[in-house]
């Protein structure tokens, strides 16, 4: 390896310690870690930092199980984050290299502890071998599969619970693997580059070994945009209906306004986009700035939904709604392994009551024979079809179910979702 090389893979180790540290104290999201101590970096190190750190996270049941084995007290957070991503490293390596993992370890703790870390996180590692990292999970019993597969406990027997035995370890499994990148495209596919693979899904395409130069200027030029093909399975209900306004709730950062747009009929159509003011609502903005649908006027409107009225808007009745709430994120975990640790079971029913209410808000802006679309990118029938329920049962048969759609992500291969196509009928 050359000195630049030595120097490169540093950064990126180093990049990576923080962002694991930091995810032990904060419990805060992946994502904002990492745009703190990688967001400046080359996009090659970034990379890598989001591959250790990803994987650090995605496996830490299971490596904090195996810490725990080797020590008889938690180390204190900087030399914990160094042993996880060293032990994450050790499982992610071929045999002939993990040697070498090792002993990078070790000095890394002597030069960023001391020397007296450095031989404690050679003693630890040493014993790798002996903990049962690199087994076969897919033999292990029931009752393992909490640490085995790095998800809680309550989140392992809920879905148990919810889907059987079978369906939950392929779903566990799915979450355990490595998420892919992709693109969703409206051009021909005469114009997508040479190394966009295309899918099982229309105008989505996989970018994972795409040249991201060029990847980055259609972003900016509005001829692709990332999203997961999930994201297509809310507003594609609107796909075979004649709607001429749409109001999109919860709309940052734009990924659902931009499909939406293009199931609006006619040559006077509306999108109005609301959402919250932020970061996320200017990115909101810049987004649908670059989406250009012929005939479609776009306005976007920041307010908070549940306090929103008629008068915020520029009409008091659309043709169709369609609100993306706040949810668990549980169909999600395969690209944001934070989730299952973030997310706590006593929180799922604050979830569902929050929801309901955007439903309820939502409902208030639909005209007579217009319709209502409910989605989340959670797997949990309490945010879906409990929530649909009550609602069906509260509005008094204002409403009727037209179609359900979900998405499993061991059957579907992307992402998990749900979403519930409504329709005003008094």
């Amino acid at each position: 390896m050359s000195k630049i090389d030595k120097l490169l893979s540093s950064q990126s180790w180093q990049a990576s310690v923080r962002v694991v540290e930091d995810f032990l104290k904060s419990n805060d999201k992946l994502d904002s870690l990492l745009n703190r101590h990688a967001g400046s970096l080359e996009r090659e190190i970034s990379r890598r930092v989001q591959y250790l750190s990803f994987g650090v996270v995605r496996n830490l049941g299971r490596l904090q199980w195996a810490l725990g084995s080797a020590v008889k007290k938690p180390p204190k957070k900087r030399l914990q984050a160094m042993l996880l991503l060293s032990m994450f490293e050790w499982m992610d390596a071929e045999d002939a290299k993990r040697p070498l993992v090792v002993h990078h370890a070790v000095e890394q703790a002597k030069r960023k502890l001391s020397k007296a870390e450095g031989r404690f996180v050679n003693a630890v590692m040493r014993r790798i071998p002996d903990l049962g990292l690199d087994a076969d999970v897919s033999n292990s019993a029931l009752e393992d599969w909490s640490s085995q597969y790095s998800h809680p406990q309550w989140m392992v027997t809920r879905w148990i619970r919810q889907f059987g035995e079978e369906a939950t370890r392929r779903l566990l499994d799915w979450n355990q693997s490595n998420s892919k990148t992709y693109t969703w495209s409206p051009v021909s596919k005469t114009a997508v580059p040479g190394d966009w693979l295309e899918t099982d899904w229309p105008e989505f395409y996989n970018i994972q070994s795409a040249n991201w130069e060029l990847v980055r200027s259609m972003l900016a030029e509005g001829s692709t945009y990332i999203q997961d093909p999930s994201t297509c399975i809310g507003p594609a209900l609107f796909k075979e209906l004649n709607v001429c306004s749409i109001l999109d709730l919860c709309a940052a950062p734009g990924g659902k306004s931009i499909q939406l747009q293009r199931y609006i009929s006619g040559s006077e159509g509306l999108l109005v986009s609301v959402d919250l003011e932020g970061p996320r609502f200017n990115r909101l903005k810049e987004n649908l700035a670059r989406y250009q649908v012929e005939g479609v006027e776009k306005i976007q409107v920041s307010a908070d939904v549940l306090n929103l009225e008629a008068k915020d808007l520029p009409r008091a009745e659309y043709d169709a709604v369609y609100v993306d709430v706040p949810c668990s994120n549980t169909g999600v975990i395969q690209r944001r392994p934070d989730v299952k640790w973030r997310q706590k079971e006593s929180g799922l029913s604050e979830l569902a009551d929050l929801q309901a209410a955007l439903l309820r808000k939502s409902a208030e802006f639909v005209k007579l024979d217009g319709f209502l679309v409910y989605s989340t990118c959670s797997l949990d029938a309490a945010e879906n079809e409990a929530v649909i329920k009550s609602f069906l049962d509260s509005s008094g048969s204002s409403f009727s179910q037209e179609k359900a759609v979900s998405s499993l992500p061991w059957e579907s291969g992307h992402d998990g979702a749900g979403a519930f196509l409504l329709k005003r009928i008094k």
